[in-house]
């Protein structure tokens, strides 16, 4: 039964992904664990997250499926054959106002003369986003997240520490992924920052920086938002 169960489980993440890790929160540890090294070696396979095609259909979907046909036999679009659209395992998850979970002091800290306080709070930030239950932010009360996001790109492009500037890049990397295209109105004011730290030698930095655009440029014009 444990066995069926975790194959089961693993089944689920081909499909789902990181938005499956909720659920395994009531797992014992070293359960997460054999589960976490078989997420790791399907990945390695690539046959991991996002990989999931289903063969069999509910009832309902397969009326959609011979209506479509038909409606292409008639010459429009569409077909039996077609895939049905891919499920956005961000989708989900419930929406969380990270915002809250945030260190209380943060701006003042990002504003701290001392490089540590700075990185620290960033460090801080971060870790709630790694949770994957946060991976989703919630929108409704986005305007909330300008005055960070306009400083986080300050920080990327004028903070004198590097470690400093790619923990700022890493953060809004995150905010962007979780608010997505919600996130496209602040654009303008983090992105100038980031593009003038790409003259930045370190390399690390630079991937940094170029993992933050690539995240605010798809809120833009990239897939759906999240939210």
């Amino acid at each position: 039964m444990r066995a069926e169960g975790q194959n089961l489980v693993i089944v689920l993440y081909t499909f789902l992904g990181p938005a499956l890790q909720p659920a395994l929160a009531d797992l014992k540890p070293v359960q997460v664990t054999d589960l976490q090294k078989a997420f790791d070696a399907r990945d390695a396979e690539g046959k991991g997250a996002g990989t999931g095609k289903p063969t069999r259909w509910t009832r309902k979907v397969q009326r959609e499926r011979e209506e479509a046909a038909d409606a292409g036999d008639d010459g429009d679009a569409g077909g039996a054959d077609d895939e049905p659209a891919a499920i956005d395992p961000m989708s989900l998850l419930d929406p969380v106002d990270v915002l809250k979970l945030f260190p209380a002091d943060l701006m003042d800290r990002l504003m701290s003369s001392k490089w540590k306080d700075r990185l620290e709070s960033l460090e801080e930030c971060n870790k709630v986003l790694a949770v994957p239950a946060n991976a989703r932010i919630s929108d409704s009360n986005v305007d909330a997240y300008g005055p960070l996001v306009q400083t986080l790109g300050t920080k990327c492009q004028k903070d004198a520490n590097v470690n400093v500037v790619m923990e700022a890049a890493k953060l809004l990397e995150g905010l962007s992924k979780g608010l997505g295209k919600s996130f496209g109105r602040f654009r303008s004011v983090c992105m100038t920052g980031c593009l003038e730290r790409l003259k930045e030698r370190k390399a690390a930095v630079v991937e940094a920086l170029g993992k933050a655009l690539d995240a605010i440029f798809l809120t833009v014009s990239g897939p759906p938002s999240a939210s």
